[in-house]
């Protein structure tokens, strides 16, 4: 909606620079279209445009004006349509703040503990290897075997523990990346949101471009993250 309305603002002002010289005189034959365009550019974009005896007075002054106009609007529009995302993005960063931090901390533990249990496997598997080749060089000890087949049982426990622990951590892990993610992304609305609105009180028009591309490509990105981006249509 914003794209062809600032569209439709932007085809009447090129049109009417088309039919008008550069002394801001009309062509011939183009009175009537000529005046229907500069009564829409003014409701549009609040802008007064004198046209007398078929010419547009101050029109080479206009030209910048006019350009700048329309993209402010869009600007403008382009923050109205994002208000919402702006609005709820304040609202969700503690709470994806606190998120993150538990995830942190479910993540740190959750390693940890697959660690702990990787290194008793470990410990098992090298005992076992040790306790083998002692065997083999005496395959009549009894006591040995029987110690071989205990040690076989603790590390069929210990691969489960540590499977389990693994995949627990890879869950966490995913979900620490979730919340990173989304806090990152709330991040950057917020910020975006308030440079674009800045460039716009400045109307520096290589800022307000560069700080809605940016803004657009943010709102895109919280969308993808969070599935939250909301923007009115």
């Amino acid at each position: 909606v914003i794209e062809a309305q600032s569209g439709k603002e932007k085809e009447l002002w090129k049109e009417l620079q088309n039919i008008t010289d550069e002394n801001g005189k009309i062509n011939e034959g183009y009175e009537v279209r000529a005046a229907f365009i500069v009564n829409e550019l003014k409701n549009a974009l609040g802008i007064e445009i004198d046209m007398v005896d078929g010419v547009i007075k101050d029109y080479q002054g206009l030209q910048q004006e006019i350009d700048n106009l329309i993209e402010k609007k869009k600007a403008e529009a382009t923050l109205n349509a994002y208000l919402e995302s702006y609005t709820e993005a304040i609202i969700e960063q503690k709470g994806a703040r606190e998120a993150l931090f538990n995830a942190t901390k479910n993540s740190e533990l959750a390693t940890q503990n697959y660690n702990d249990a990787l290194a008793k496997e470990n410990e098992l598997q090298s005992e076992y290897n040790r306790l083998m080749a002692e065997y083999a060089s005496d395959g009549t000890n009894d006591a040995l075997r029987q110690q071989l087949y205990d040690l076989q049982d603790q590390l069929i426990i210990a691969g489960e523990t540590t499977a389990g622990f693994r995949d627990h951590m890879i869950d966490n892990n995913q979900t620490l990346a979730e919340a990173t993610d989304a806090l990152v992304g709330y991040n950057s609305t917020i910020e975006n949101y308030e440079g674009a609105s800045a460039a716009i009180i400045s109307g520096d028009q290589a800022k307000i471009s560069e700080s809605l591309a940016l803004l657009t490509k943010a709102m895109r990105n919280l969308q993808d993250k969070t599935g939250r981006c909301k923007r009115s249509s």
